[in-house]
Parts: structure tokens; sequence; C-alpha cells
């Protein structure tokens, strides 16, 4: 299995659910995370989460709506603050009606 200790992941619907479990698997394994989400208040609390546990610069968060193709179509690497190639990305957002 390749060494994933200082790759770089994105995870969409990152903050809350599913996606919050698999970055917390990711960083704890050594990864760099960006944790996307549309939810403004979930980021907030993943952000909270990692800063608290000592992993602030290992997770990122990113507000997107992966339902906008104009915002998929550029990775916003320099707002993230990784500039290596992504080697895993997981889509795992809600696919309902949320509050936004």
């Amino acid at each position: 299995m390749e060494q994933v200790a200082g790759k770089v992941a994105f995870v969409t619907g990152g903050a809350s659910g599913i996606g919050l479990g698999l970055a917390k698997v990711l960083v704890s394994a050594g990864m760099k995370v960006v944790i996307a989400d549309v939810r403004e208040d979930h980021l907030a609390s993943a952000a909270a989460f990692f800063g608290d546990s000592g992993h602030r610069a290992d997770a990122v968060t990113l507000r997107l709506d992966v339902t906008d193709r104009s915002a998929l179509s550029t990775p916003r690497r320099r707002r993230c603050g990784h500039s290596a190639r992504f080697i895993c990305w997981s889509t795992t957002p809600a696919w309902g009606s949320a509050d936004r």
C-alpha cells in the first residue's frame, strides 16, 4: 500500500456525517485534507474539531456547492494552501433538501 502521509485529499460533503468521518480517518493517517461543504455552520464545527485536536494545519475547510459546475471547475488550491496534487477525491455530499 502506498504511503499517504503528507499527501492531499479533497472530501466533498466533508463537514458532517460520512464525509467528516472520512476526513478524520485521512488526517489520522497523516494526510492533508481539504474539507468542502455547502453548510458554513458544519464547516465551522469541523474546523473547530480539527483545531481543538491539534490538526488545524492538516484540515482546511472550503465552502463549495457541488451543484454549481463553475465552482467545481476550479479546485481553488491557492485558497486551500495545499499546492500538491490531490491523490484522493471523495464525494459524499447529501443530495436532499438542506437548510442553506
